[in-house]
């Protein structure tokens, strides 16, 4: 998933720059423009299928020298992105699907939203007024 993100990211860069250059050397104003456009969404499935070739051979290999360093900055995206939450950001994540499973229990007898943002000092506080919130 993230890995491969960074890597289409990484062969669109190097096709980007080795084709855009041998097709369209002159390609110069609005005209130009357009030309270097419609190259590029034309190479999309070639840098997906390359992309993808790529990650399935890396798939086998990643253990070794050379792969592993062209794959070091997708292993480093994969590590920010599956970083556990904390206790806060699960708390607020608790409170979300709260006021969201009320929303769909009461339907379309909920009352309006307030006009102006409910704020509550923790968790604590917000657990405390659910009950009137609810109605």
């Amino acid at each position: 998933g993230t890995t491969f993100l960074v890597v289409v990211i990484l062969v669109s860069i190097i096709l980007g720059s080795l084709v855009t250059p041998l097709v369209l050397p002159h390609a110069e104003g609005l005209v130009g423009q357009v030309q270097v456009l419609a190259l590029r969404v034309g190479l999309l499935p070639v840098i997906a299928a390359v992309s993808y070739e790529f990650q399935r051979f890396s798939a086998r290999y990643c253990t070794r020298g050379p792969l592993r360093v062209l794959l070091w900055p997708g292993f480093l995206f994969q590590k920010i992105t599956t970083i556990e939450p904390d206790d806060d950001q699960i708390e607020i994540a608790i409170a979300a699907l709260d006021a969201a499973r009320w929303r769909e229990s009461v339907g379309k007898d909920a009352p309006a939203p307030a006009e102006a943002p409910l704020f509550f000092p923790d968790f604590a506080g917000f657990r405390a007024a659910l009950p009137s919130l609810r109605g």
